[in-house]
C-alpha cells in the first residue's frame, strides 16, 4: 500500500483488499483425522496484520470486540461485490485525535451479490477508525461501520434465520 495512514484512501484501500481476500476456513480434524496445514486463510492473514489485538469497535451501531469485527466483516464479505465499489473519501477529515492515533473516515458504496441484479439496491456503508502505528507499520485500534445491519448479520450454516421488523430469531441447525 503506497496510501498514507491519515488518509481515508488508506482506510478505503485496506478495507476493499480485506473484502477481496479468500476467507478459507478448514477444521483442523475432520472426522477424528487430522487434516494438516491447508490453503493460506488470507483474509485472517490481513485482519490479524492490520488489526491490534486488543481492537474493538461498533458495528451497525452494536458495540463489539476483536471476534466480532472479524465476524461482522466477514459476512460483509458475502454481500461485497468488488467489481463496483465506489470510494467516496473525505481528505479534510483525517486528523490526529492523540499523539498516537490518527483518526480517519470513508465512505464505501457498492451493488451487492445477489441472485436477481434488476432487484439489487446500492449499499453505502460509512467506515471511521483510529489508527496507530505500532511495530513499523499502521494498525487499526477502533473501527466503527455504518450500513443496514442486514450486510452485518452472521448466520452460520445449516441454522435459519428470520427477520421481522427489527427483530429476529436465529433456529438452530435444521
Amino acid at each position: 500500500m503506497s496510501m498514507q495512514p491519515g488518509s481515508g484512501h488508506w482506510l478505503a484501500d485496506h478495507l476493499c483488499d480485506l473484502m477481496a481476500s479468500p476467507h478459507v476456513s478448514i477444521p483442523s480434524h475432520v472426522g477424528g483425522v487430522y487434516v494438516g496445514p491447508g490453503p493460506v486463510d488470507l483474509f485472517s492473514t490481513r485482519f490479524e496484520s492490520w488489526f491490534l489485538p486488543d481492537a474493538k469497535g461498533t458495528v451497525a451501531g452494536r458495540e463489539v470486540d476483536r471476534e466480532g469485527l472479524k465476524e461482522a466483516l466477514l459476512a460483509l464479505q458475502t454481500k461485497w461485490d468488488p467489481e463496483n465499489v465506489k470510494i467516496r473519501s473525505d481528505p479534510d477529515y483525517s486528523h490526529t485525535l492523540l499523539q498516537d492515533h490518527t483518526q480517519m473516515r470513508t465512505e464505501l458504496e457498492w451493488t451487492p451479490k445477489t441472485s436477481d441484479p434488476e432487484t439489487d439496491q446500492k449499499q453505502v456503508i460509512d467506515a471511521e477508525a483510529a489508527v496507530v502505528a505500532q511495530e513499523g507499520r499502521e494498525r487499526i485500534r477502533f473501527l466503527t461501520l455504518k450500513g443496514d445491519e442486514a450486510l452485518f448479520r452472521v448466520t452460520s450454516p445449516g441454522h435459519l434465520e428470520w427477520s421481522i421488523g427489527a427483530c429476529s430469531l436465529l433456529l438452530g441447525p435444521i
